[in-house]
Formats: C-alpha cells, structure tokens, sequence
C-alpha cells in the first residue's frame, strides 16, 4: 500500500499523536506498508521528522512482524535483508519482530551501517528495560509488588461489562421491538456465533475463566419461568448445513447471533475461512447466514431480533429488512453475554455509535488494493450509506437547542442546551463537527473534532459546553508540505452522526 503525505497527515497521524503523546507510550511500531515511496520500517519522514522530532517521542521503534523480509521479498525496495535491517538502524527502529537483524553484522562489515548506529538503537531499548527494573534487586521497584490477584478480578469484569455494554450498538428497531419482556414464555436463541466464545475475543488475544457467550448472557437474565430453546442453525458459510428447529414454532421472540468471526476476518494468515486469508476483499454478509435467516423469517412472525457480531463493516440492508430490530454487538469481550442481554432486556440503554461508515453495498467502495481515501470514510464518500459514521440509535430521544459558538478565546466554545425527551434514561454521544464552507478537492466533506458521552435521566435537561481547540481548523497542505489553516467561512455542527446534524453555526476565520 503507499499513502500519500496529505492522507497521512489528515486522516490517520491526528488520532496516533494523541495516543503517543498523552498516554507515553513506551514503544510503538512501524507498519508494512509504503508513505510516498518509501517503507515506513525504512522511513526517515515518518521515524524521524514526525516521531521523534514533532512529536518528542523518547521510547522505542518495533517492527510489524516480519516487515524487514517484506521490505526485501514484498517492496522490493532492496536486495537483501541485511540492507533492509540497516536501512531500520539507520531511521530509527529499535526492536525487530522477525529475524533480518541477524544480517546485521553483514551489514557492518559492508559499511552499511556503523557501530556508533547500533549502539544507539540499543540505547533506547536498555533505558526501557531501566525503567521496567530489569537491573535492579528484586523487591526494589514497584513492578515486583503487584500481585497476581490484579489478573481477572472482579473490577476488571466490571470494566470488560462496562466496556461491552457501551460499545453496542442499536442499529434497527422497528415498532419499538426492543427492549423484550425478559418474562416471555419462550425464547428462541440461534445462529453459528450465539453460543460461541471465539467471538467475544476475536484477534489477538488472551483468555479468560469467565467468558459469558451471549445464549449464555440471554440464560443469566431471563425470568426463571421462562423456556429457553437453542439450536445453532447453520454454520458461517456452509450453505448444506442448516436445520430450523421445532421450538420457533412455539418461540414468542427470536434472537439470532449472525455475522463474522475471527474465523472471517483477521490478519493475514489467522482466519481460517477468509478468502484473502485474513483481510477482508469485501464487506458482503456471509450468504450461509442470510440464507438461514431468510428461513427464519418465513417460519415465524413473532419479533425477530438480529445480533451482528464482527469486527468491520458489513452489508446489513437485507439483515435489517428481514429482521425487526438489529443489535451490533462487535466482539465485546468476556462480559459481552451479559452486556448484549441486558440491551436485549432493557436493563440498559444502548448509546454506542458507529466508529466507521457502513455502506449500503459492496459496489459502493474503491477497489480492495487502492489505498487512497477518494471515496472512502465519512470524509471523502458522498454516495447513500446504510448507516453513517457515529450513528446509534437509543431506547429514548434526545434534542438539541440554544447553540451558540464562544469565539472571543482560542478555544472555541461550543454551548448548547441538551435534553432527554423520552420516557426512559440513556446516553447520548454528542458530535462535534467541522467543515470549510468552500473547500478544496483534496479537503474532507467534514470532520468529527470532539465527542462526549452524556447520560440523562428521562425528562432531564443539561447545559453542555465543549471546547473547540484552534487546532480543529488545520489542515497539511501537501504543496506547502505544512500545517495550514486556510482562511474563510467554517461550519460547526453539532448532531447525533456526521449526518443528523441538530444545529449549525458558521464562523469566520482570517
């Protein structure tokens, strides 16, 4: 892949400077592929110039695994891997995942690299393993004083429940189908990943005592005079394999846990069943699936719920034709059960918004090996989209009014009055946006600047005010090669996504 400067700057380096630089970081790690020409592993614009000296980054460099051999066997880029691990020395990479580094004494030996280089690059490791207390008596630092009861205790679980419950997102609710009566007569729970424990964790992961499948989240929270029936149904892809279970017949709801799985979808090499070996070539929702649940609608016409599980963006516009109301849980961790049934039972509201566009349909996107942004995301696509960036329906309504942009200080001030107008408590993420009334091509159509989540009880009314950082307003001009705020008309919106925009002032910027 090879991104360019202004997508760079624009798009992805934004959010990682705020992580590097307010959560120190210890190490980070440079990625496989290309930022105008050149590997980033071999980068000096991206380790150097941007890391080290914009941003003051003091720890350590680690490479993606293995991409010192891909900067020889995949870019090309030179013509062995002692070169390749140099070339990392040289721009300042740390710590290798992978074994070109062995080159290294090659490397001396054809002046590649020198020594006063390699000293250096270990400089950086020795002083974080300092830090760790690698060289000291043991009993001296505080990493030794940390106990195993630290490990999957209860106010972790608590946190993995918190982080499962507000992350999930209502996506559909015809006819106000959710939240259920956890004391219906019977419920029906189906589908490959319902009792499946490989979807709370997806990639990269640990393992967990305690992991709450969502039938076995749907079994904790039912009343106990309540007859549970469960079939898997089908299987991800395996279009043979499908059977309709004899309790539907009887069932006074249904809920069918649909979707990908680290089985589909992952990095290269980790997904069993994808047929790019991991990453996804295209956002179709497995036909197995949609078959099924076609199978389900046309046996009962009591509610049929939907909960989608993955870890990207799918097509959903006929899983929400068909179904009366689609949950998007994610992979939501070791508490997810518990979380998606509580949502389900409205022992909680569902407030999470969507963190990236879902499109309505395959065709919509560039094609899988174009890298540019030009028609993808929120800021560069203008097509109709099944759900928009930050989108997330609630069990409750809230509306906005009395906006009004603070602009005597650096900080603008975004004040407005926010109320809950339902019949039930909930959280509202409030969206702030931007964009140049008359902006270039290259410009994005708009830009989430800042967000807060806001919990309101039923009928209440909060007073909100949120800052607006000069900083909003820049953009890196690809000619200047600088930091630019263009002069002019700007818009900010405030709203529930980047297309339900409550209210809009416009500003001038000189």
């Amino acid at each position: 892949a090879v991104i360019s400067n202004s997508d760079l700057y624009n798009t992805y380096l934004p959010a990682f400077k705020t992580l590097v630089t307010e959560a120190k970081v210890g190490g980070v790690m440079c990625a496989y592929n290309r930022v105008d020409s050149l590997p980033c592993c071999n980068n000096p614009f991206l380790l150097q110039t941007i890391l080290r000296k914009e941003w003051g980054f003091k720890g350590y460099v680690v490479t993606d695994c293995w991409a010192l051999s891909d900067v020889v066997s995949g870019h090309h880029y030179v013509q062995t891997e002692a070169e390749a691990a140099a070339l990392a020395i040289k721009n300042g990479v740390n710590v290798e995942c992978g074994a070109s580094m062995k080159g290294l004494q090659t490397a001396l030996d054809n002046k590649w690299v020198n020594a006063a280089e390699i000293d250096a690059a270990l400089r950086n490791n020795l002083s974080i393993l300092f830090k760790l207390g690698w060289f000291d008596p043991e009993g001296s630092n505080p990493y030794d004083k940390i106990p195993a009861s630290v490990v999957d205790n209860e106010a972790h679980r608590k946190l993995a429940y918190k982080a499962a419950q507000e992350s999930i997102v209502l996506l559909s609710n015809k006819n106000h189908t959710l939240p259920l009566q956890n004391t219906l007569k019977n419920i029906f729970v189906t589908g490959p990943n319902a009792d499946a424990t490989n979807v709370l964790l997806a990639n990269y992961n640990g393992n967990s005592g305690n992991l709450t499948t969502i039938l076995e989240g749907i079994t904790n929270k039912i009343n106990a005079g309540t007859t549970l029936g469960y079939d898997k149904g089908c299987e991800l892809t395996d279009t043979s394999k499908q059977s309709m279970y004899w309790m539907i017949n009887d069932a006074d709801a249904v809920v069918a846990v649909l979707g990908l799985s680290p089985l589909l979808e992952g990095e290269n090499g980790d997904a069993a069943l994808s047929e790019a070996g991991g990453d996804k070539k295209d956002i179709r929702f497995p036909y197995a699936q949609l078959k099924y649940l076609r199978a389900l609608r046309a046996k009962t016409k009591k509610p049929l719920i939907v909960v989608v599980t993955t870890g990207s963006a799918v097509e959903l516009k006929e899983v929400e034709e068909i179904a009366d109301a689609v949950l998007l849980a994610w992979y939501p961790g070791e508490e997810g059960g518990n979380a998606v049934a509580d949502v389900i039972f409205g022992n909680a509201s569902p407030g999470g918004r969507l963190p990236v566009t879902f499109y309505q349909r395959n065709e919509q996107l560039p094609d899988f090996n174009d890298y540019s942004m030009k028609g993808r995301t929120y800021r560069y696509f203008d097509g109709p989209v099944q759900h928009p960036f930050g989108f997330g329906l609630s069990y409750t309504q809230f509306s906005y009014s009395n906006f009004k942009v603070n602009t005597s200080t650096n900080d603008f001030k975004c004040n407005f009055t926010l109320a809950n107008t339902g019949d039930r408590d909930g959280e509202e993420v409030v969206q702030v946006y931007v964009k140049r009334h008359d902006k270039k091509d290259a410009e994005p159509n708009l830009q989430l600047k800042q967000f807060q989540r806001v919990a309101l009880k039923k009928g209440m009314t909060k007073q909100m005010s949120i800052s607006l950082p000069s900083s909003s307003f820049l953009f890196w001009d690809e000619v200047k090669k600088e930091w630019t705020v263009y002069p002019g008309d700007y818009d900010i919106s405030i709203g529930s996504s980047a297309t339900d925009i409550k209210q809009t002032e416009r500003i001038t910027i000189r």
